[in-house]
């Protein structure tokens, strides 16, 4: 009878000790997921996708339109394929407000890929981040330009 008291005694006093470890390993994750939540848009993004644009056809390997959220969310800046721009904003919740216009560079480049993607660029107003390594850029109410977090 003691014998299975202390057995009983043990079993209850390791289930805790074991529940807290996989509290722990549960913290651990959490904050690591609240330190990606706060990155948010915060970064660098390589374009992957612009509505009615195949990237592969248009732009020429090593000209893919990136843009860049600085740490404040004032600023949208990045490059179109061959020129450099950047651009005041405002950030309210999902809300992409302009806060000014687009100041460029003004290279001469072959083709028309670089307009397509600005053309299509001014017309965002939200985001949405499906992950953390994924920004959609919407117009209205369709998501018009997509990215993945440069690395």
């Amino acid at each position: 009878m003691k014998k299975t008291l202390s057995i009983l005694l043990l079993c209850s006093l390791a289930l805790p000790m074991q529940s807290m470890a996989s509290v722990k390993k549960k913290k651990g994750k959490k904050s690591s997921l609240a330190s990606q939540k706060r990155q948010g848009i915060t970064g660098v993004w390589v374009v992957t996708y612009i509505v009615h644009i195949d990237i592969n056809k248009t732009f020429k390997q090593g000209h893919i339109p990136s843009i860049q959220f600085d740490a404040s969310l004032k600023n949208l800046s990045g490059n179109d394929g061959c020129n450099t721009f950047s651009r005041p904003i405002k950030i309210e919740g999902n809300k992409i407000i302009a806060a000014g216009p687009f100041l460029s560079t003004l290279m001469a480049c072959e083709g028309s890929a670089d307009q397509k993607f600005m053309d299509v660029l001014k017309k965002i107003n939200s985001y949405a981040m499906p992950d953390e390594q994924t920004l959609d850029l919407i117009a209205g109410d369709i998501g018009v330009l997509q990215f993945t977090r440069k690395k």
